[in-house]
């Protein structure tokens, strides 16, 4: 459920972003092109951590 959170909020963000800079650079913009865009950043940000830390093989917890 973390990760359905973290990608619908990424990607709601990316289209924020995606009309903002359309606005400054006074061009058109194109949602189905910012969702897109946002959507690949966003997956790639949320899996990215827990697939580096599976195949570096150590584990945040320490044992004493």
């Amino acid at each position: 459920m973390r990760f359905v959170t973290a990608i619908f909020w990424g990607v709601i963000y990316g289209e924020i972003t995606g009309f903002l800079a359309a606005s400054l650079t006074s061009s058109t913009f194109q949602p189905v092109q910012s969702l897109i865009i946002s959507a690949v950043f966003v997956v790639l940000l949320v899996f990215l951590p827990p697939l580096m830390e599976h195949f570096s093989g150590t584990s945040k917890s320490t044992t004493k």
